[in-house]
């Protein structure tokens, strides 16, 4: 659905697309492309047509607009939460994009709908956990790294150190924990695995050389559902004792 609506979108802009223009544009097929306005035309009579002259398609109806969106109020008010939850993100370059969305789906709701979730702003709030911003290219460049197992070189600035260290990674898995956002992998230079916070990596570089996943790599050896994320060799236990006027806290 999301794809038919990035179609109705572009042909409503008044540009003029033709299916390989959207096709280039969202990374499908011509064919894709094809059905999705045939899917428009036959479910939801948008009056779309081809115009010879200027190679590409448009509205016969200007103002159409697609059928809104039909939601629960249950799935209405789990949407009016998820966006307040996005605050958490904002100093990440997938805010952005997710806000997009959100909007785009906005514009397909009924307007009783949108109506009936505002009351939702001025009742519940949420406080996001101070989240350090991440560069643009170092998001980027990490995740394809991360996706194309590709060696990844970049320099590190960690804490209390000042200068920066030139680094080269085997990137395998990314970490969100606390609003904070870490990559692990091996790190060439210590010949072992290490965890690195995306806000504290500049100048990143994808290397020609791919790697492969060690079969050994076990993801619970670095994080924990209760201790988060952590290094270390051998685990102990230990007991903590609260006095009785505490404990309740």
């Amino acid at each position: 659905y999301k794809r038919v609506l990035f179609v109705f979108d572009r042909i409503k802009d008044g540009h003029y697309p033709n299916a390989s223009t959207l096709a280039k544009e969202y990374e499908v097929s011509t064919k894709t492309i094809q059905r999705d306005i045939d899917f428009l035309r036959n479910n939801f009579d948008v009056p779309i047509a081809y115009d010879e002259g200027k190679f590409g398609y448009y509205l016969t109806e200007p103002t159409f607009e697609l059928p809104a969106l039909k939601l629960g109020e249950g799935e209405l008010f789990a949407m009016a939460l998820a966006e307040q939850v996005l605050e958490q993100y904002q100093n990440t370059p997938v805010y952005e994009r997710l806000t997009r969305i959100f909007h785009k789906l906005e514009k397909h709701l009924p307007e009783k709908a949108s109506l009936e979730a505002n009351w939702l702003w001025g009742r519940f709030s949420m406080v996001p956990l101070p989240s350090p911003a991440i560069n643009q290219e170092v998001w980027q460049l990490v995740f394809e790294a991360l996706h194309n197992q590709r060696r990844l070189r970049f320099d590190y600035t960690a804490p209390p150190h000042q200068n920066p260290v030139m680094k080269v990674l085997h990137p395998y898995h990314i970490v969100v924990h606390r609003a904070q956002w870490y990559i692990i992998g091996e790190d060439e230079g210590r010949k072992a695995v290490r965890i690195f916070s995306l806000s504290r990596i500049s100048r990143p570089k994808i290397l020609k050389e791919t790697f492969s996943l060690p079969e050994d790599f076990r993801l619970e050896d670095y994080i924990d559902p209760d201790m988060g994320i952590f290094m270390g060799g051998e685990t102990f236990e230990a007991s903590i004792h609260f006095s009785a006027k505490i404990a309740p806290i």
